[in-house]
């Protein structure tokens, strides 16, 4: 699904929890049915919990670069409790694309678009 939207973001500054920015974006939405990249699609609940835990107790010694990319991925996800949230994709106007992760209820919003 594409579709042209101004958008409203409050996006965390990582690592710090605590300091929230208001930055406004303006993009084309992409929407897809499964996104690869969201490890909740279609797993156990275990499993999540399986992979959590591994995130969290991930030694990056004698790892490869991009396993330790990856992994702080997602454990930035976790530390901002972006994990399983729902994720779109926006491509700015310089073709960046970022993920835009938001609530159950703002993603819902979307679908009407």
């Amino acid at each position: 699904m594409k579709s042209t939207l101004s958008l409203f973001s409050l996006i965390p500054f990582l690592p710090c929890k605590e300091e929230v920015k208001i930055q406004t974006i303006e993009g084309n939405i992409y929407i897809t049915l499964i996104n690869f990249y969201n490890p909740n699609v279609l797993v156990p609940i275990d499993k999540i919990n399986e992979f959590k835990n591994n995130v969290l107790k991930f030694n990056p010694e004698g790892k490869s670069k991009s396993e330790i990319q990856m992994t702080k991925y997602y454990k930035t996800l976790i530390d901002n409790n972006l994990f399983g949230k729902p994720i779109f994709q926006v491509k700015l106007e310089n073709e960046e694309i970022i993920n835009v992760y938001t609530d159950d209820s703002e993603y819902l919003k979307l679908k009407k678009i």
